[in-house]
């Protein structure tokens, strides 16, 4: 006589089931991303995108919904690490210098751990559709107030001015923004050492006498001449 499910035996069969869905849906949006980047969004089918994941259409629409939910989800998926991260640094009890430092680190590391999903984030941005595009906009502003938070540390501890702040935070964001773009994860220098490379100049700039640095106002009016 076969032997009924115990309460433990059903939700760890239940779990199990969840872990499957997760991994499987993991997979998918792994490969979704390579094929947005590689081809574009808009030149990659749904039909494209169950051929290269080995399963049937209906499979893929029940495990991500649409092609557009699914770009929501790998935006989300992105910016909610690189979030976790920044706040980690944020909050820790590092002097301003080193959690400027941690803070590149950290960006560089998502982006050689993530290569296909971060770049297609800055690649296909102005694909996404409300009420995604209005959260992300929220979320750019989370991460900009963790770095200003981080720089304004700075200005608390003297090793720079609060007048550095404006172009810390314009510094900071070109090279995360960047990145993407033109960071090889199979090159020979590691992330780590690009990242402490990039922190040495930010953390320079920062330091130089305020007289030879351009401030908010003059950099305003000079680009409108």
């Amino acid at each position: 006589m076969e032997r009924p499910f115990l309460e433990q035996d059903e939700k760890a069969w239940h779990d199990m089931r969840e872990v499957n869905r997760t991994d499987k849906r993991r997979r998918i949006q792994l490969i979704a991303a390579a094929l947005f980047v590689e081809r574009g969004f808009d030149a990659v089918s749904v039909r494209d995108l169950a051929d290269a994941a080995e399963i049937t259409q209906q499979t893929l629409y029940r495990h991500i919904g649409s092609k557009h939910q699914l770009l929501a989800e790998l935006h989300r998926s992105v910016h909610e690490d690189r979030l976790a991260r920044f706040r980690r640094v944020q909050e820790s009890d590092l002097p301003a210098r080193a959690k400027l430092t941690s803070l590149l680190r950290e960006g560089f590391e998502l982006a050689a751990l993530r290569r296909d999903e971060v770049l297609l984030v800055r690649r296909e941005a102005h694909r996404l559709e409300e009420p995604y595009r209005t959260s992300r906009l929220a979320g750019m502003r989370e991460l900009e107030d963790t770095v200003i938070a981080i720089l304004n540390c700075g200005v608390a501890e003297g090793a720079w001015s609060k007048a550095d702040v404006w172009m810390g935070r314009m510094i900071v964001r070109g090279i995360l923004n960047d990145l993407p773009s033109w960071y090889d994860t199979g090159g020979a220098t590691t992330h780590q050492v690009l990242a402490d490379r990039f922190a040495n100049f930010v953390l320079k700039s920062l330091e130089a006498p305020a007289e030879t640095l351009p401030t908010k106002r003059s950099t305003a009016k000079a680009l409108a001449r």
